[in-house]
């Protein structure tokens, strides 16, 4: 969902351009899909391990994710969401804003929005408090 963001087709852009230049895009990440606070926490050793994972090769279909996220737009169609949908609003998230978070929320009838204290991936920073988010959403 774009809502026509120039900064996430940018972004998206970027991804697509540094996707064969492993430490260009280990660099990229490490500064807008980790939140602050949780990034600033990691050892030396644990910073560097990091690093050296988000080198490997990305998988066969990063290209066309980062495509698909620069042009969908798919807004008009959030309305018509029947199912009892749960949108994870991740504060420090840089690589999607959280407003877009907000909107997704706001467009989705009867959505329910809860908002982590992490970056872009809350399954790698905050994993306890997105599975507690996501069970008591499933109890409800």
């Amino acid at each position: 969902m774009t809502d026509g963001s120039a900064r996430l087709r940018t972004t998206a852009e970027l991804f697509i351009d540094l996707a064969d230049r492993p430490e260009d895009l280990a660099s990229l990440m490490l500064g807008i899909v980790f939140g602050q606070p949780w990034l600033d926490a990691l050892s030396a050793e644990q910073f560097a391990r990091l690093r050296e994972q988000l080198t490997s090769p990305q998988p066969d279909g990063f290209r066309q994710q980062f495509r698909l996220v620069a042009r969908a737009d798919v807004r008009a169609e959030l309305a018509a969401v029947t199912v009892p949908t749960l949108v994870v609003s991740t504060a420090q998230d840089m690589l999607v804003q959280p407003s877009q978070h907000r909107l997704a929320a706001e467009l989705v009838p009867g959505a329910r929005l809860v908002q982590l204290p992490s970056g872009h991936l809350p399954m790698v920073e905050a994993l306890p408090e997105l599975r507690d988010v996501m069970l008591d959403f499933l109890k409800s």
